[in-house]
């Protein structure tokens, strides 16, 4: 009965990793979707400059090495683009798979922003493995098991008794009596004590194993929360409200930067923009492994 109490908990653990599967599986497609809403409004950039560089080349405002040097970069971005969108295709295939093959678009649509998770005390984590962690309870319940497994193979080694009645016939005569019988398996079960012994001292060795791996793994992912956290904040500061591109363009129309400068500080802010969202889809990454116990149980 205790072993079966364990393989409860057990499937319960699996139960957990698997909601932590599909949470982190919206995390990608929702940093998906962020990078491809970026690359497209940059893209779109691109061909606005195209479209009026054009006519401007035609009066001589651009010669035409200036106008392919807008069109490489708008190759660039739409190449990023086609493998973002490709690994999101992808992304949204295993979800599919996820849920039994039925279509799921309309949850898709909805991954726009990440999950309203937070980072909490360091109490708050540790009561959350010892009372809501169903490996804990597994490991704590096998040991147990195993220790009632010992005494029981201790009980095997005492005698055993029969007694039985005989009836036979011999030669035309009946004989009737009583059998008693004794078994001494004093020998027989010597082995498979020290068998059930070895196996709860390991069993014994693996909960504390596990308590402590599970502790470690808190406190490293939660540290990793935080940093993660520290940087995202430094980096929101710095960008700002991601204006840049307009104040650049304004730049641009206003002839106090040329369309080289334009293209070398729009690809520098590309890429500052990009880190951003590589910062926040790894955060929340990190939030979701952090968070796995909180996730709805029921």
């Amino acid at each position: 009965a205790t072993a079966s109490r364990a393989m409860e908990f057990l499937d319960r653990s699996n139960y957990i990793d698997k909601k932590l599967e599909i949470k982190l599986l919206f995390i990608d497609i929702i940093n998906a979707r962020k990078n491809i809403s970026l690359l497209k409004s940059r893209i779109g950039i691109m061909d606005e400059l195209i479209d009026k560089y054009t006519h401007g080349q035609e009066r001589g405002e651009l010669t035409i090495l200036d106008i392919n040097k807008i069109k490489i970069e708008r190759a660039k971005l739409n190449n990023s683009l086609s493998s973002i969108e490709s690994d999101y295709e992808m992304l949204c295939s295993t979800l599919v798979g996820e849920n039994g093959g039925k279509e799921c678009n309309s949850l898709i649509e909805q991954l726009n922003e990440y999950p309203d998770d937070m980072i909490l005390p360091v109490d708050n984590y540790e009561m959350m493995l010892t009372e809501n962690n169903p490996m804990n309870n597994y490991s704590s319940l096998m040991s147990q098991s195993q220790a009632q497994m010992v005494q029981a193979e201790k009980l095997s080694r005492l005698p055993g008794f029969t007694l039985g009645y005989h009836h036979s016939w011999e030669d035309g005569d009946v004989f009737n009596g009583l059998v008693v019988g004794m078994t001494l398996p004093f020998f027989s079960t010597r082995h498979k004590v020290k068998a059930a012994k070895a196996m709860q001292q390991s069993l014994a060795y693996q909960e504390e194993s596990v308590a402590s791996q599970l502790h470690a793994t808190m406190m490293g992912n939660r540290n990793k929360a935080l940093s993660l956290h520290r940087q995202l904040d430094s980096y929101g500061k710095a960008l700002g409200n991601d204006d840049n591109a307009r104040l650049l363009k304004m730049a641009l129309d206003g002839g106090q930067i040329s369309i080289l400068d334009y293209l070398g500080e729009m690809a520098y802010f590309l890429e500052a923009r990009q880190d951003y969202l590589d910062l926040q889809y790894r955060y929340n990454q990190a939030l979701a492994e952090l968070n796995k116990y909180t996730l709805v149980t029921e």
